[in-house]
């Protein structure tokens, strides 16, 4: 079964702080805009996933809320702890098995992570490519089979501009 992967990372976040954990920082008030425009653009191009899988990370879950209040009927996501910082685009892949059944994935995280996953994905190699991906920016990817030897087809790969700019 072929499946198509969509790669987020999180919205805009507050500032890092010396006081504070990171995995607790929030999106400031402005992400949670951009990222219901982004949410609404992706509905307009029939962005549909069967899940959304998110790093327990305070900033990408509510990235996949607001995703998953606009793409998806339940209004559902799931947490995936391989999407945290720390983890390897292997790692990631690995805990995806569990979703073979699913055609339309999409996944939630942070940087570097993301763009090492989508390196991944379509090379297997985390360092093959050289992407940058701004807070809200997506890439969508087809592989045959979620397995550790397969490569995938970059679909597409939007930033948050041209989403906000499709929103009309």
């Amino acid at each position: 079964m072929n499946h198509t992967i969509f790669v987020v990372r999180h919205g805009i976040a507050a500032a890092r702080s010396n006081a504070g954990r990171d995995a607790q920082r929030g999106l400031t008030s402005a992400g949670k805009r951009n990222m219901r425009i982004i949410a609404s653009s992706l509905g307009r191009l029939r962005v549909v996933p069967d899940v959304i899988l998110t790093s327990p990370f305070k900033r990408a879950e509510q990235t996949a809320a607001i995703l998953a209040g606009a793409l998806v009927d339940s209004g559902s996501y799931e947490i995936l702890d391989a999407l945290a910082p720390g983890h390897t685009a292997g790692d990631i892949v690995k805990a995806l098995y569990g979703h073979r059944d699913k055609p339309r994935l999409m996944l939630v995280g942070h940087e570097p992570g993301v763009s090492q996953l989508v390196s991944y994905l379509l090379t297997r190699s985390t360092d093959a490519l050289e992407l940058r991906f701004k807070k809200g920016g997506i890439a969508a990817i087809e592989v045959p089979l979620l397995t550790a030897n397969s490569t995938g087809v970059l679909l597409w790969f939007a930033t948050p501009r041209q989403l906000r700019l499709s929103n009309g």
